[in-house]
């Protein structure tokens, strides 16, 4: 049974999603935005249904985004071998991941009072940013969850970070095997 997550988050609406990966991938302004109702009927459908909307979205044309490049040079990861339909699904996989991350702290928000640490791991914990073991536990209300490359902000491509919420016994837990 697929689990189906709303496409609007409280402060994060399927049209600001749009928005800000139209931004990361460095695609012209409306790009994806334009498109917001054909993609809305895809969005919670796997990549086969989803890339090729968002490569009619561009015309089916490469567009310039210098972080790709600079990924793809570093030996990055390739959904594809058709740099085309790889830079689509880089932003359908950043969507998703996105959205995830979403999803996850509108679920983590209600239970602060419970689960009052949050867990980072991945690169995104990493100073070096290329640690994929890092971890950072912090404050669940820690400003550093409001202003930092976390899932649900997180512009790294092929990101795997993920946060979880975590009591005080597991912290404490967490902190003595360090």
């Amino acid at each position: 049974m697929r689990l189906n997550i709303p496409l609007d988050f409280p402060n994060f609406t399927f049209t600001d999603q749009l928005k800000w990966l139209e931004t990361w991938a460095c695609l012209p302004s409306g790009t994806l935005f334009n498109a917001a109702a054909k993609l809305a009927g895809v969005a919670n459908e796997d990549s086969e249904k989803m890339v090729p909307m968002i490569k009619g979205c561009v015309n089916e044309q490469l567009w310039p985004w210098p972080a790709y490049d600079a990924y793809i040079q570093d030996d990055g990861f390739q959904y594809s071998r058709d740099r085309l339909t790889d830079m689509a699904e880089q932003i359908y996989q950043k969507y998703r991941t996105n959205k995830m991350a979403h999803y996850r702290k509108s679920q983590m928000e209600p239970i602060k009072h419970l689960n009052p640490y949050w867990e980072l791991s991945g690169r995104c914990a990493s100073k070096s940013g290329d640690d994929q073991t890092a971890s950072l536990i912090l404050n669940a209300n820690d400003a550093f969850w409001d202003d930092h490359c976390i899932p649900w902000r997180c512009e790294n491509l092929d990101c795997k970070c993920s946060v979880f919420a975590i009591t005080e016994y597991t912290m404490r837990k967490e902190a003595n095997h360090l």
